[in-house]
């Protein structure tokens, strides 16, 4: 455990013992709000309590009320959506309700892996929250560079915590990971310090996954946290790259026309069933307007096979570095 590590849990430990019941709440920081929750939650920068002023985003724990069910809209069974509202249900892990961009609560199943409750509240919820507080998310890893933040977009499985890890191992501080938080004026914000990759990418870096979170049990992939970003200054977006993998013996950019660019980021924008379900379907029309104005964006085609990482890197720095 490093000294920001150890720093982290100490201030952890002082927010359970101000609160004055240990164990009841740990304040957080992500993506600029300040987060208080029932639940420990180690892949958050720890934060002091907000002093008089309620934090932004409160978390608990609960008995969730079916009869909200009737005022919402199902996409599925385990999904309902209404203005202001998420319902999600995953079996045998818990239920959430995520309200009004400023409260989670959650209703575990008996016996639920703790690894689990906590991948969907940092994950499906989170986005939520956010969607909900008028950010648009997109489905990718943000990363710093220079004065501005490159995001790399793609379906699951496309390779993007891999190559978030590759920046990171050269030096580029990672914005968000997974869930990548642009307000509406196209500046990337701060998320979580964190990256999730599979044993396969930690093999290829030669990191021990012994002193690493499991994501869920029985899965081989894990959580790996990283230095928080100290200037947590909201960075506009300069660079987006849709990474796919192709028939191709390497890696290589394709340019995507501007008409192009709006049905891209609307396609890797993160839970997009969530935009009509909380009627922001407008709202998000027009922020996606606003990023692809501003942002040069392209396609990375990757091998099928073979992931090269190392060109890859090359391959997308040296199209960062001709459109500064």
């Amino acid at each position: 455990m490093n000294g920001c590590d150890r720093r982290g849990r100490a201030l952890a430990l002082w927010v359970k013992i101000w609160t004055g019941v240990a164990g009841m709440s740990w304040f957080y920081r992500a993506y600029d709000l300040t987060i208080e929750s029932e639940f420990e939650l180690e892949e958050l920068q720890s934060c002091a309590p907000p002093g008089l002023h309620a934090a932004h985003v409160s978390i608990r724990s609960g008995s969730i009320d079916k009869t909200v069910l009737s005022a919402l809209n199902p996409l599925h069974p385990q999904v309902s959506v209404g203005p202001g509202t998420l319902w999600l249900n995953i079996p045998g892990v818990a239920v959430y309700a995520v309200l009004d961009g400023h409260e989670v609560l959650i209703q575990p199943y008996p016996g639920a892996d703790p690894g689990g409750i906590k991948l969907f509240l940092l994950g499906t919820c989170i986005g939520a929250i956010l969607w909900q507080r008028g950010f648009t998310v997109l489905h990718g890893n943000a990363v710093r560079i220079g004065d501005g933040v490159m995001v790399c977009v793609g379906h699951s499985g496309a390779g993007k915590s891999t190559l978030a890890a590759e920046f990171i191992r050269r030096g580029f501080p990672v914005i968000a990971d997974d869930v990548v938080a642009v307000d509406q004026n196209a500046n990337a914000v701060q998320g979580i310090p964190r990256i999730k990759l599979w044993q396969e990418s930690l093999d290829h870096f030669d990191l021990d996954n012994s002193n690493l979170t499991r994501l869920r049990s029985g899965e081989d992939k894990f959580s790996v946290k990283f230095e928080a970003v100290n200037d947590a200054a909201r960075l506009p977006v300069k660079w987006i790259f849709v990474l796919e993998a192709g028939d191709c013996d390497y890696p290589h950019i394709e340019a995507i026309r501007a008409m192009e660019a709006l049905p891209l980021l609307v396609e890797h924008s993160y839970r997009l069933e969530l935009v009509s379900g909380f009627d922001l379907r407008g709202s998000h029309f027009l922020n996606c307007t606003q990023i692809a104005s501003q942002a040069v964006v392209a396609k990375v085609i990757r091998p099928r096979s073979g992931f090269l990482l190392t060109q890859l890197y090359d391959v997308v720095t040296d199209f960062v570095e001709m459109h500064q």
